[in-house]
């Protein structure tokens, strides 16, 4: 546990994003291309009326 909390705050979440993928195998990490059709809707007349969303692009799975 002490080596975890050395960690910098980012290379922890990596940490623990790539330990839940292994407990739970029906969810992959999501992939860049996944991450890539949010933004791109976000950029189109299509989320126009968005406003102060928070859009969470995890698979439903908090960390």
């Amino acid at each position: 546990m002490a080596a975890d909390k050395a960690l910098p705050l980012t290379a922890r979440k990596v940490q623990n994003l790539r330990m839940s993928a292994k407990s739970d195998q029906t969810r992959p990490l999501g992939q860049p291309d996944e991450v890539a059709k949010i933004i791109y809707v976000l950029c189109t007349e299509t989320a126009s009326y968005l406003n102060g969303a928070e859009i969470h692009i995890n698979g439903g799975q908090h960390v």
